[in-house]
C-alpha cells in the first residue's frame, strides 16, 4: 500500500508510518471519537491505524450538529454532551473521566474531524474516516471566532448588543451600564468604556438600550437587498468565479500531474528499497524529500478549492442573507440578533448626536454599498426610559 509501509529497527514491514504522519511523526493518542488500535495484515504483520469509537463517535457528530445550529454555548454543550455520556478514553495511567473544558475547546477546533491531519505545521488529507462535513464544522469555526471577535461575557445582566457596540467618538467599546436616578430606579444604558474608565478623554453621553436597539435595526435597513438585487449580484459573482477557474485550469492540472510524478517516485523508491537496491537512509532522505513536495501541492490544491468552491459559496450564502435581512432581524430571538450582529459586522458605532453606522464584516462589506448613518434624533429620549427622567446623574454616565 503506497505510502504507508516502512521498516521497523528489528526489520519487519509494519504500517506504522500512517499513524506516525497523522500524529505529527511520533504515534500520539487519537483524538476522542477514535481509537488507537493494533491489526495484523494478512501476513500475520503487526500495524497500528486508527478506528472510530462506536461509542463516542455519535455524540461528537452530535456536538458538531448542535453547535453548528448557532444556539448553545461552549459551557452549556459541555455540560449536556458530559451527561449524556461522553468521558475521555481510558489509558494504562489515567481512567476514564468528564472531557475538560480546554480539551473540549480543541475538540471544536480540530480538523481531524473533517479528514485533515497536521504534519509538521502542514495540513493533509489523512486515511481516517471523517466525523464531521465539511461544512458543518466551518460553521462550528464561523460561530467560534465571531463569539470570540465580539468579546463577549455572559453575565447577570446579558444584552445582545453587548460586544457589538463602540463609541463614535473615541471608538471605545461600549459598555452596559444600570444607572439608578434620584428615586433609585435603576435602567439599562450604554455608557462608553473610555469614559467610564477614565482613560479617554471622551465627552460621549450615555445611550438608553432601546434607543441603541432601534439605531440597530434600523441599520439593517440600510443593508438589506432586494430579490432583483440578490438575482443580479449572484449572477455577477457566478460569472467571476468561472473566469477565474478558467485562468487557473492550466496550472491546476500541472498541480496535479506533479503530485502524481511524486507519489509514483515514492513507490518505486519502496520498491527498490524492499529489493535492497537502496539502503534505509537513503530511502528516508528520498522520502522527506517527496513528503515536502506533497505536501506543498496539496495544501496549494487545496488553497486553490477553498478559494474558488469555499468563497465561491460564501458569497452566495452572504447575499442570501441580506435578502430582507431587516425584517429577518426584526423577527428573531435575542440570540438571533446577537449572532447577526457578530456574523454580519465588526462592530456597530453610535456617534455624539445618536448617530449609528455599522462596519459590514467581509464578504458583506464588498457586496453592498457603505452603508449610511442611522439616527434616532427625532424621537425623545424620555419616551424611551420612562417618567423618572432622561439620563440620571451617576459617576459612570
Amino acid at each position: 500500500m503506497p505510502g504507508r509501509w516502512r521498516r521497523g529497527g528489528d526489520g519487519k514491514v509494519t504500517k506504522g508510518l500512517t499513524q506516525k504522519f497523522e500524529t505529527g511523526g511520533t504515534p500520539m493518542r487519537a483524538p476522542i471519537g477514535y481509537l488507537n488500535v493494533r491489526k495484523r495484515d494478512e501476513q500475520g504483520r503487526e500495524y497500528r491505524t486508527v478506528e472510530i469509537d462506536a461509542e463516542r463517535a455519535p455524540l461528537v457528530r452530535w456536538v458538531f450538529e448542535q453547535y453548528a445550529a448557532g444556539e448553545r454555548t461552549v459551557v452549556d454543550l459541555l455540560a449536556d454532551v458530559t451527561a449524556r455520556g461522553l468521558t475521555s478514553v481510558p489509558t494504562p495511567k489515567r481512567p476514564s473521566g468528564p472531557v475538560g473544558r480546554s480539551t473540549f475547546f480543541d475538540l471544536l477546533r480540530n480538523p481531524y474531524y473533517i479528514g485533515i491531519v497536521r504534519y509538521k505545521g502542514a495540513e493533509q488529507t489523512g486515511t481516517h474516516e471523517p466525523l464531521v462535513d465539511v461544512e458543518t464544522w466551518q460553521q462550528v469555526q464561523r460561530l467560534l471566532d465571531s463569539r470570540k471577535k465580539a468579546s463577549e461575557r455572559r453575565r447577570t445582566h446579558d444584552h445582545y448588543l453587548k460586544g457589538s457596540l463602540f463609541c463614535g467618538s473615541c471608538g471605545s467599546r461600549m459598555q452596559l451600564d444600570f444607572p439608578a436616578n434620584r428615586q433609585g430606579v435603576r435602567y439599562a444604558y450604554y455608557v462608553c468604556s473610555g469614559r467610564a474608565s477614565k482613560r479617554k478623554s471622551c465627552t460621549r453621553r450615555a445611550v438608553p438600550v432601546g434607543i441603541a436597539e432601534q439605531l440597530v435595526a434600523d441599520c439593517y435597513r440600510e443593508i438589506a437587498i432586494t430579490e432583483e438585487d440578490y438575482a443580479a449580484l449572484a449572477a455577477q459573482v457566478e460569472a467571476a468565479f468561472d473566469e477565474r477557474l478558467a485562468s487557473r485550469s492550466d496550472e491546476l492540472a500541472e498541480l496535479t500531474a506533479n503530485r502524481q510524478r511524486l507519489q509514483n517516485e515514492s513507490d518505486k523508491l519502496l520498491a527498490a528499497h524492499f529489493a535492497d537496491a537502496i539502503d534505509l537512509e537513503t530511502l528516508k532522505r528520498h522520502q522527506d524529500r517527496i513528503r515536502t513536495g506533497l505536501a506543498d501541492i496539496d495544501r496549494r490544491l487545496a488553497t486553490e478549492h477553498d478559494q474558488h468552491e469555499g468563497s465561491r459559496k460564501q458569497l452566495s450564502t452572504a447575499l442570501s442573507l441580506l435578502v430582507d435581512c431587516a425584517t429577518l432581524y426584526a423577527r428573531t430571538d435575542d440570540q438571533g440578533k446577537r449572532l447577526a450582529n457578530q456574523a454580519l459586522t465588526n462592530g456597530i458605532e453610535i456617534s455624539e448626536d445618536e448617530r449609528a453606522t455599522i462596519r459590514l464584516a467581509e464578504p458583506f462589506a464588498a457586496l453592498v454599498p457603505e452603508p449610511t448613518s442611522t439616527d434616532f434624533s427625532g424621537s425623545s429620549t424620555s419616551d424611551w426610559v420612562g417618567p423618572a427622567g432622561i439620563e440620571p446623574t451617576t459617576s459612570t454616565v
